[in-house]
């Protein structure tokens, strides 16, 4: 008996599905479809900025109010070293 080759016309004609018919989606349902995987995809992409924004600023927010909590001036500022005096300097002739 010979055996049994698969015949490459109808592999083409059916694309190698195996015989299984699709029905395509109509045109309305396909853009829906893509608006929701935008939509999905723009909501994920903001998430991940915001994480990465609060991220990135969370040491610089936590080193700053740890300098103002501690009750020390902040840097660049003088502290007076002496109150001054309220009578006038005298003047020598």
């Amino acid at each position: 008996m010979p055996e049994h080759s698969p015949d490459p016309l109808r592999d083409l004609k059916d694309f190698g599905l195996g015989g299984t018919v699709l029905t395509p989606l109509e045109p309305a349902q396909v853009r829906r479809l893509g608006d929701r995987r935008r939509a999905r995809r723009r909501g994920a992409t903001a998430a991940i900025a915001a994480v990465a924004v609060v991220a990135a600023l969370s040491p610089v927010l936590l080193l700053n109010n740890g300098a103002s909590d501690t009750g020390s001036p902040a840097d660049g500022v003088s502290t007076p070293a002496s109150s001054p005096s309220s009578t006038p300097p005298t003047l020598r002739r």
